[in-house]
């Protein structure tokens, strides 16, 4: 490993002797790979790795992507909730209203993609249909907001 506070200063024969000796080590590492195998290429670890560089186009898309996804899930449970709450009142042909809100969205945007549906699935198994709260209002009510507040740092932050 070099270590450039031992070789100082940069540039003088004790430079060059460590770096000449990395060098070597180097070659010799690649010449005894190449005879443990021969018929294999030695191919550098770095053409394995990802070559895209960093794009600020791609990157901001990924962002608006996230920031999309997290923002439909936000609405789907608001609109779970509010539906929630009417059910609770009695108030029936409200809460019909948005449920199928709920339903437009979900199945023209989270079932439309495997990994959107996934994610709703995972959102309604531990946010909606816990077996924990008991079919209590008040806790789904709290999971809902406490996941909404979540999602919503999660949108302030790209």
């Amino acid at each position: 490993m070099f270590n450039p506070y031992g070789v100082r200063p940069i540039g003088s024969e004790k430079f060059e002797n460590h770096l000449l000796t990395l060098m070597v080590k180097g070659f010799e590492t690649q010449q005894a790979a190449k005879e443990a195998l021969p018929e294999y290429p030695v191919v550098p670890k770095a053409e394995y790795q990802d070559k895209t560089e960093f794009d600020p186009i791609l990157e901001g898309y990924k962002a608006l992507s996230a920031a999309i996804i997290a923002q439909a899930v936000s609405d789907y449970l608001e609109e779970y909730a509010v539906r929630l709450k009417l059910e609770d009142e009695g108030r029936d042909s409200l809460a019909y209203v948005h449920e199928c809100r709920c339903l437009t969205l979900e199945n023209e945007y989270f079932r439309v993609n495997g990994e959107n549906s996934a994610l709703l699935d995972g959102i309604l198994r531990e946010v909606i249909h816990n077996p924990e709260d008991n079919g209590k209002l008040q806790y789904r009510l709290y999971r809902i907001d406490s996941t909404k507040r979540r999602l919503l740092k999660v949108i302030h932050n790209l």
